[in-house]
């Protein structure tokens, strides 16, 4: 029988082990590729970005709040000096470019320096109200009628990736304290490091926020570097397709494949994963007006230029790129942007089975991931079974494709919003 499984689970702040592995060995990798750690090897090539330092007591006591238990005076007075922190770097990001042509309209991004909190959609009814309004223009830009079957569901696919990331940008402390207090992701990996305080090398939690700007999915793109040497390449989100990337191979492959070599040398890691975002022309819709949202932030302007676009791709990119929302919650200049100054680092990650190694395997391939030759892998065509991995948003994209006459689109969110209840 045909068919597909979808396989969900919750991270419960454990820390797992594969055989012969130590608490302390998992974390100390984990710290080396925690943003605050690197960010001056990448500044040049990548987003303004400023970090806020968390201490132990004020984690603990923002462990409580997100539990929504009663905080003490002092577990109050730390939450309060921490959200007035964030307010201001939030408020720093969003002007500290305003005379750049990005503008400073698009909020900001907040995440934990372990991970963002993308995962917030699936536990905030305020957030799926506003993602209902969103992907319903995303839907009807899209042209949904002329579609069927598998092109259809990778419409629709592509249409949540750029909503879910648009979700990210928040405006105050406030709404980035909601969002990581519903993301199972943000608040488990609070929980790890308070339960392993003692394995840590030292206590090095942060919050990070970034200045966001939206950039279309198909801009990203996951690179491998084994003993500093690129082995691979795929395109990020490995169930899209994006009709204009296979035409594009060769020249992506030049352009990606340059760029992270010549970032090699100022690294200092020996094996990574480094995630990267490209000008693409093509599918991009142009963001609304309104749009105050998504992902990776943006360059300030006061970094050196990045490098030009190479000749192989400079035809392709010469074209207007609208804006469009990005992926994930990072922070990445507009599509526009990109077209004129090339390629942007977005993060780095663990050289690790526990990252996710998109269109490869880290079992199938290890081999490949570990001597190359470069391998640029792309989505070839509109993949079957995407509806089973658009299980969870059913409810979402029904209502943003056809809400019952009379029916009001906060109808099905009415239940209370529930915090992540990890202990």
């Amino acid at each position: 029988m045909d068919g597909a499984f979808l396989f969900r689970y919750a991270d419960d702040g454990s820390l797992p082990l594969r055989p012969g592995e130590t608490a302390a060995q998992v974390l100390a990798q984990r710290r080396d590729l925690e943003l605050h750690e690197y960010y001056q090897d990448i500044e040049s090539h990548t987003f303004a970005t400023t970090f806020v330092p968390v201490d132990v007591a004020t984690a603990e006591a923002w462990r409580i709040y997100n539990r929504g238990g009663a905080l003490s005076a002092d577990e109050q007075q730390r939450m309060g000096t921490l959200k007035a922190e964030v307010e201001r770097h939030i408020r720093e990001v969003m002007t500290s470019g305003a005379s750049h042509a990005v503008g400073a309209s698009h909020g900001a991004f907040v995440r934990l320096s372990t991970r963002s909190p993308k995962d917030a959609l699936e536990n905030s009814p305020a957030l799926r109200k506003r993602a209902t309004d969103l992907l319903r223009e995303r839907l009807r830009r899209a042209n949904l009628d002329r579609l069927t079957g598998d092109s259809l569901a990778n419409a629709k696919l592509v249409a949540v990736q750029e909503v879910t990331s648009e979700l990210l940008s928040v405006r105050s402390a406030d709404e980035a304290f909601e969002l990581l207090s519903m993301s199972s992701r943000c608040v488990s990996d609070l929980v790890r490091m308070l339960t392993h305080r003692d394995d840590l090398p030292t206590w090095d939690l942060h919050l990070i926020v970034r200045r966001f700007v939206p950039l279309p999915p198909e801009s990203e793109f996951r690179c491998f570097v084994h003993e500093r040497a690129l082995t691979a390449i795929s395109q990020y989100f490995a169930l899209s397709y994006f009709p204009q990337l296979p035409a594009m191979r060769e020249a992506l492959l030049q352009r990606i494949a340059t760029f992270v070599t010549a970032r090699i040398p100022e690294i200092k890691l020996d094996s990574y994963i480094i995630d990267v975002a490209v000008a693409v022309p093509g599918l991009a819709p142009a963001a609304p007006a309104t749009d105050d949202n998504d992902d990776d932030g943006d360059d300030d302007g006061d970094r050196e230029a990045s490098p030009a676009v190479p000749p192989s791709l400079a035809e392709s990119t010469a074209a207007a790129v609208t804006v469009a929302p990005c992926s994930r919650g990072a922070d990445v200049a507009a599509a526009g942007d990109l077209a004129q100054t090339a390629t942007y680092v977005i993060e780095l990650n663990p050289f690790h089975p526990t990252t996710g190694a998109c269109l490869f395997d880290w079992e199938r391939d290890a081999a490949l991931l570990r001597e190359g030759p470069v391998d640029l892998r792309l989505v070839e065509s509109p993949q079957p079974h995407i509806d089973a991995y658009l299980q969870p948003f059913h409810a979402l994209l029904d209502d943003a494709v056809a809400r019952p006459p009379g029916m009001d689109s906060t109808a099905w969110t009415q239940p209370a919003s529930k915090k992540c209840q990890v202990q």
